[in-house]
């Protein structure tokens, strides 16, 4: 259940995506979070998926702030091994740079929430996402 509802918002494209994984719609707040959703939807190691999650308490910052997806994952059938949860952030690599002062302190602040939960924090850019496998033309290949 989402902490936040996600705006509309007339510069970045918002909208629903219908998760098979989760078996309901999911908010996402950019194309790039869209994506990064259909890689968790078609990915085997992937339980569960949660869209804005969670809110951390960041020191100054009123409202915190609330990172895009909580991924849970499957243990390993052959190994037995669990792989912690991962919080995430989702963001293009420029905006990581252009911004890096202004997220600075809302990433350390999730890094540690996530650490005192056993969890991962990862911020995602595009060079994670768009990569071959979610090309449409390997879809389509005879």
């Amino acid at each position: 259940m989402p902490v936040r509802k996600i705006p509309k918002n007339y510069l970045c494209v918002t909208g629903s995506f219908a998760s098979r994984k989760n078996g309901q719609m999911g908010g996402f707040e950019s194309l790039l979070e869209k994506e990064y959703m259909l890689l968790l939807d078609f990915d085997d190691s992937v339980e569960r998926f949660e869209e804005q999650p969670v809110t951390v308490p960041v020191p100054g910052i009123t409202k915190g702030y609330t990172p895009n997806v909580l991924v849970h994952f499957w243990s390993d059938s052959a190994t037995g091994h669990f792989r912690p949860p991962l919080l995430t952030e989702v963001k293009h690599s420029d905006d990581l740079k252009k911004n890096a002062e202004k997220y600075a302190r809302k990433f350390a602040a999730a890094k540690q929430y996530a650490a005192e939960r056993g969890w991962e924090f990862r911020i995602t850019t595009e060079k994670n996402i768009r990569t071959p496998r979610l090309t449409s033309n390997t879809l389509t290949e005879e």
